[in-house]
């Protein structure tokens, strides 16, 4: 039985004990997350230095994901009523050097791309709280009270903002490789897809899933990552990339609609207004140091 093979069978028998064993689901998460971690960073070691990086931050993005379970797979209620702060910041984080890593198979050269491209995800993110603070996005997503308490009211709409900058690259990580080597990247984009759609739901439950069909397609995300593991053997340097400039424009855009709605939604107050005051402007002007750096090596090399 090939390496592939085993990993399917291995996914598709987790995806049925999820669906048929009660309370199952919050640890197949665990161990599905680290599984896809070992599978990913492992796998990346047969890889040419050069292109390592992005399934080595897949790889850091699952840990994560399987240490946030980890910390609330205990007690499976909290999933839905008190997530706690070392659980959000961990998948929030997770969800930075997943979207990081997909960014990175569309990335040429990736070494030099995927700073900035890391100092734009985070500027997004920082974008995206101020956003959800100062428009109350808790009444759009049809919360009662309409009000946003704390930064951890916000961690599932951070998340999602991130996963939708990522599935920008999708189209060119789907045709990044050359014909016979995209199976990999169609797999990771794929999941992605499957763990923006699960986050989706859970924050506005659109489809009005059960917790269980939404905790699949997370499992189904990491599982497609370890499956996606056991194909990158022969991944080489991107045959199609776009442009790293593409982060730097939707930074753009995220930093223009931030300014633009100062006049109009006040800041919070408190710790909440400092938090996100001192955090935006230390992305953006890390942002504007890179571009300057970057700009001033790329000079010196023509």
């Amino acid at each position: 039985m090939t390496r592939q093979a085993t990993a399917i069978a291995a996914s598709a028998l987790a995806l049925a004990l999820g669906f048929s064993v009660d309370g199952a689901i919050g640890w197949l998460l665990v161990a599905s997350g680290l599984a896809a971690a070992m599978a990913c960073a492992f796998a990346s070691q047969a890889l040419a230095p050069g292109v390592r990086a992005p399934w080595q931050l897949l790889a850091l993005g699952q840990l994560l994901n399987g240490l946030g379970n980890m910390v609330i797979a205990f007690d499976a209620q909290r999933w839905v009523d008190s997530p706690d702060w070392v659980s959000a910041v961990s998948f929030n984080f997770a969800t930075i050097f997943t979207v990081l890593g997909v960014a990175g198979l569309a990335l040429k050269p990736v070494a030099s791309q995927l700073v900035p491209a890391g100092v734009d995800l985070f500027a997004i993110t920082g974008c995206a709280l101020a956003l959800g603070v100062m428009w109350n996005v808790d009444e759009f997503l049809g919360d009662a009270d309409g009000e946003v308490d704390s930064l951890l009211d916000l961690m599932g709409f951070l998340a999602v903002v991130v996963q939708f900058a990522g599935l920008a690259f999708a189209p060119i990580v789907w045709f990044a490789q050359a014909k016979g080597r995209r199976t990999a990247n169609r797999l990771v984009v794929l999941a992605l897809v499957a763990a923006t759609f699960g986050d989706t739901e859970m924050m506005i439950e659109f489809f009005d899933l059960s917790f269980t069909v939404v905790a699949s397609m997370w499992l189904s995300s990491s599982l497609l990552l370890l499956i996606a593991a056991t194909f990158i053997g022969d991944a080489s340097p991107p045959v199609r990339w776009v442009s790293g400039q593409l982060l730097a424009r939707l930074t753009l855009a995220f930093a223009i609609a931030t300014l633009a709605s100062l006049p109009f939604r006040p800041m919070p107050g408190g710790i909440v207004g400092v938090v996100i005051v001192v955090a935006l402007a230390a992305v953006l002007i890390g942002r504007l140091l890179v571009a300057a750096v970057r700009s001033d090596t790329e000079h010196e090399v023509s």
